[in-house]
């Protein structure tokens, strides 16, 4: 395996928090955990494939979460880890590169699809005649699913990213300059374009702390092992 994209995730509109079967956030498990598992169950194919790129896609909203990685895994009645979870794939991302690109041949990209007009918008949170007005005004503003796939192709396909560092991360918008924050939100799509996320992807205690908690609770609270080398 040369190439492993950790897409999947759940989210939308007045989305309400779910608590697992065993007290913890459905979202965050789905948008984070999931992927930190697949990635480790992978990982001798993946350094069988070097060099192999893991692309995570993170969000925009990755820079309003928070770094108190334990605490928001727990399911909270009425709290939205969703931006949290996408912090922690950018995070992922990073602490990937950091400790496997020189041993391994590893490569962890995170990637910002984009303000895109998909299903993930409408999963039964509105009354059908608001989804309705949502979707015709999304397909008015928003990305097409296909504009959306590029930062992930490109993190897995393009050459340039091929050595990208502890903090690499793409957005489909033009990021140069003062706007860059404002942009990345909703702006004039450039294909993949290399973005400075959040500063605490590029916080190593924060990311190590991240692993290293995960890897604790996929082990100790869902019994299940991980092949990830330390």
């Amino acid at each position: 395996v040369n190439v492993l994209v950790n897409n999947a995730g759940v989210g939308g509109i007045a989305r309400l928090a779910e608590p697992t079967a065993d007290g913890d956030d459905l979202t965050y498990r789905t948008n984070f955990v999931g992927h930190f598992l697949l990635t480790a169950q992978l990982f001798t194919l993946l350094a069988r494939g070097a060099p192999a790129r893991v692309v995570c896609l993170s969000s925009v909203t990755h820079r309003s979460g928070v770094t108190d990685w334990a605490a928001y895994r727990r399911f909270v009645a009425g709290r939205s880890t969703y931006s949290t979870s996408k912090l922690a794939m950018a995070g992922f991302a990073a602490e990937l590169t950091r400790r496997y690109q020189d041993r391994y041949g590893i490569t962890g990209i995170a990637v910002n699809p984009g303000a895109v007009c998909s299903d993930i918008w409408f999963r039964g949170q509105q009354s059908p005649w608001l989804a309705a007005v949502m979707r015709f005004v999304f397909r008015l503003v928003f990305l097409t699913s296909e504009q959306g796939a590029v930062t992930s192709v490109s993190a897995a396909t393009d050459p340039r990213w091929a050595e990208a560092g502890a903090s690499g991360y793409l957005a489909p918008y033009w990021t140069a300059g003062p706007l860059a924050p404002l942009l990345e939100i909703h702006g004039p799509f450039a294909g993949a374009q290399p973005c400075r996320p959040l500063a605490a992807v590029s916080d190593v205690k924060a990311c190590r702390a991240l692993f290293e908690e995960t890897r604790r609770a996929l082990g100790e609270r869902l019994m299940l092992s991980t092949s990830l080398p330390s």
